[in-house]
C-alpha cells in the first residue's frame, strides 16, 4: 500500500467531485426546457423541475460517496461498504414512502413525487 499515492488520489477525486457537480448543477436546472422540447405534457414539468432542483442537493454527496467507495474497494475494505450501503437502502425505503405519501402521525406532510427526491 502507497499511503501518499492513496492520499492523492483520494484528494484528486474529492476535487473532481467538487468540479463536477458544480458544472452538473445547471443542467439539473434546465430539466424543464429540455423535457418541454422533447414534447413531454406540461402537467410534468412543475414536478420534474422540482425534482430536478432537489437533486442537485444530491449531486456533491453522490460523488463524495462514489470517491470514497473506490477508495475502500481499491483498499479491499469491502465489509464497510457493503454496511453502510444495505443500511442506507433499508432507511431510503422509509423516507421515501414517508416522505412520498407521508406520516401525520410524526408530523411529515406528503410531499408526493418530489418526495422521493428528498
Amino acid at each position: 500500500r502507497d499511503p501518499a499515492g492513496v492520499a492523492n488520489s483520494l484528494t484528486g477525486g474529492l476535487v473532481l467531485s467538487v468540479v463536477y457537480a458544480t458544472l452538473l448543477s445547471p443542467m439539473l436546472l434546465l430539466c424543464s426546457p429540455a423535457l418541454r422540447a422533447l414534447g413531454q405534457p406540461g402537467a410534468l414539468l412543475p414536478l420534474a423541475s422540482q425534482y430536478s432542483a432537489v437533486q442537485i442537493l444530491a449531486l456533491l454527496p453522490t460523488f463524495v460517496f462514489v470517491v470514497l467507495r473506490q477508495t475502500f474497494q481499491a483498499l479491499g475494505l469491502i465489509r464497510p461498504l457493503i454496511t453502510s450501503i444495505v443500511a442506507a437502502n433499508v432507511v431510503n425505503v422509509f423516507l421515501n414512502c414517508a416522505l412520498i405519501w407521508g406520516l401525520p402521525a410524526l408530523g411529515i406532510p406528503a410531499l408526493g413525487p418530489i418526495g422521493s427526491g428528498w
